[in-house]
């Protein structure tokens, strides 16, 4: 979905299940957000992307949806 208009410039962004998010990836969805389309991935759980690769998009100013239960996970398998 994208919203554009007068003042809105929004990508929600959903890709295929099982999609790979590498480094040329994150350098394309960082180069709309530099071009003042506000990008939001959809559902990052469902995409094969490594932590590094989250933080680089946070980092980059993405914003990142995901499901309760991915973020809960993620607290909880950190705990080691």
């Amino acid at each position: 979905m994208m919203l554009l208009g007068v003042g809105i410039n929004k990508l929600l962004l959903e890709l295929p299940f099982e999609t790979v998010i590498n480094a040329n990836m994150v350098n394309e969805i960082t180069s709309l957000n530099n071009r003042g389309i506000r990008v939001m991935i959809a559902h990052i759980e469902r995409y094969d992307v490594n932590e590094e690769k989250i933080i680089d998009l946070k980092n980059n100013g993405i914003l990142i949806q995901a499901n309760c239960e991915f973020i809960i996970g993620s607290l909880f398998n950190n705990k080691g």
